[in-house]
């Protein structure tokens, strides 16, 4: 990822990197929360995703984070669980919704 870009927009950062013609992969991240919004890559299964994460949790490391917060997708769960995400809680809304919120300490 030698065409990493990062840009800070309003209270967010985001992470980029490639074009839509090639590979291409973004993050947004809000530093003063610790929470990561969302993450995405194109192709995916490719390792690009996990690479992504690591440099938002390099820079997020940077700024000052202790704990990277989030709330995943079901379809999702198991990337972030195999870059050491664990469980944080389970909250359930009016309509039965149960969203994924998972945390991870940083060294």
């Amino acid at each position: 990822m030698d065409d990493l870009r990062l840009e800070t927009q309003h209270r967010e950062t985001k992470i980029s990197f490639g074009s839509l013609s090639s590979s291409f992969g973004y993050a947004y991240f809000d530093c003063r929360t610790c929470y990561l919004r969302y993450i995405y890559v194109k192709p995916q299964n490719k390792g690009l995703g996990s690479m992504l994460l690591n440099q938002v949790e390099n820079e997020m490391r940077k700024q000052g984070c202790k704990q990277i917060k989030l709330q995943a997708l079901p379809d999702t769960v198991n990337f972030y669980t195999k870059n050491g995400y664990s469980s944080a809680s389970w909250w359930e809304d009016w309509w039965d919704y149960r969203p994924n919120f998972l945390q991870k300490t940083l060294a």
